[in-house]
């Protein structure tokens, strides 16, 4: 959906160029270190006595765990084919000292800085990109994913304004084989990409800071060319 979005955009005059991210899993680690960096006591203050499901206790888990149970965990993981967990969140979640935390947010600032610097170099104003690495999941099947939102993230770490607008549904023609993997999260895509067909399908908008008026105009124009197509997700009205 990301080349169709960037069809209609050139369409209305704009110059569409391919982009990639620098740094993209090293930007990943960080988020996954400062979303951590109390070990779990703020998350554990906002549950109080609440029961808590599943998705809530794996986080707990990971980010009360000392360095050596990460560093065990993350080797076990990785032998058991399950390196995007072991290799990119449980090595780099925990508590950290106030000076590595210092350290961290420096370090995002240069990131952020970088990143801006090669936007104007190139002259981009809006990023197109998914909202998400599958269709919309069905019940359950979250408890299986553990990377999924990392294209949010990103924005999320450079503090960049972002949105999402739906494009149409998911068709049988987009359905692709995936190569078999032992990989848990690879497995639950492929199973959740061929329970998805009719579910919506959609593209992020994100733009450079402060700038959400042009992020807006973006998705206003690509939900208004694309409401005109048959398979467009039908929307319920709030009363």
């Amino acid at each position: 959906m990301v080349k169709e979005a960037a069809d209609v955009l050139s369409d209305y005059g704009a110059e569409a160029v391919e982009f990639k991210v620098p740094e993209l899993k090293n930007i990943i680690k960080d988020f996954y270190q400062i979303m951590s960096t109390d070990g779990g006591n703020g998350l554990k203050k906002t549950i109080g006595n609440q029961e808590q499901v599943f998705q809530i206790q794996n986080i707990l888990r990971f980010q009360t765990m000392n360095k050596l149970q990460r560093f065990l965990f993350s080797c076990m993981l990785r032998l058991l084919s399950q390196k995007t967990v072991g290799e990119v969140i449980i090595p780099h979640a925990g508590r950290i000292s106030d000076n590595q935390f210092k350290n961290l947010i420096l370090k995002r600032a240069e990131v952020r800085e970088a990143f801006l610097e090669r936007l104007d170099k190139g002259q981009i104003d809006i990023l197109i990109c998914p909202p998400f690495i599958c269709p919309a999941l069905q019940h359950d099947l979250s408890v299986q994913l553990s990377y999924e939102g990392a294209y949010g993230a990103v924005f999320n770490y450079l503090n960049m304004p972002a949105g999402v607008v739906s494009l149409g549904s998911v068709k049988a023609s987009d359905i692709k084989k995936r190569l078999e993997s032992k990989n848990r999260v690879i497995q639950t895509l492929e199973k959740i990409e061929k329970g998805s067909i009719g579910l919506p399908i959609g593209v992020q908008v994100a733009g450079k800071l402060f700038c959400e008026d042009k992020v807006l105009a973006v998705m206003k124009v690509l939900e208004e060319q694309f409401k005109k197509l048959e398979d467009y997700p039908a929307g319920k009205l709030c009363k």
